[in-house]
């Protein structure tokens, strides 16, 4: 039986697939808190959730998140995930922005939800920076990184 966070969680994805912020932001807690672990930027209240998400959107306007619940507990869901899209957007990166590279991109994530009174309180959001990159074209893998598999792992 899946619990009322996951529900929320899948919920929350869906929100971001259809483009609809608004519900997007209606899961989260005033005082949420978004944190990207890969570069360590925090997103805070639900403005900032949703720049979190448009950020991703703006990157890709056909972007997709394909969701996984691996875990979940009272105050936590862990999802699994793999976003897909075309770099349409303009690139943004901590030395300037680029154009868009029209490169294909996949991106696969672990997000590690905490709820309070059924609200989003925060995120953790761990994703491989230099992967993401190297499909843009921005850097170069180097040779002892392993090419991983399309679909979330099991």
């Amino acid at each position: 039986m899946k619990s009322l966070h996951e529900s929320t969680a899948r919920k929350f994805y869906d929100s971001f697939n259809h483009r609809d912020y608004k519900t997007l932001v209606d899961f989260c807690d005033p005082k949420c808190v978004i944190t990207s672990m890969a570069t360590g930027e925090q997103y805070k209240g639900v403005d900032g959730a949703k720049k979190w998400f448009l950020s991703w959107s703006n990157l890709s306007s056909d972007m997709k998140a394909d969701v996984e619940v691996i875990a979940a507990s009272d105050n936590y869901v862990v999802i699994e995930g793999n976003a897909h899209g075309i770099n349409d957007g303009q690139v943004t990166l901590p030395t300037g922005t680029m154009p868009a590279t029209k490169k294909k991109l996949h991106v696969q994530w672990v997000d590690i939800i905490e709820f309070k009174d059924n609200k989003i309180i925060g995120v953790r959001s761990y994703y491989d920076m230099v992967r993401m990159l190297n499909q843009l074209g921005v850097t170069q893998l180097p040779q002892h990184y392993k090419p991983m598999a399309h679909g979330a792992a099991h």
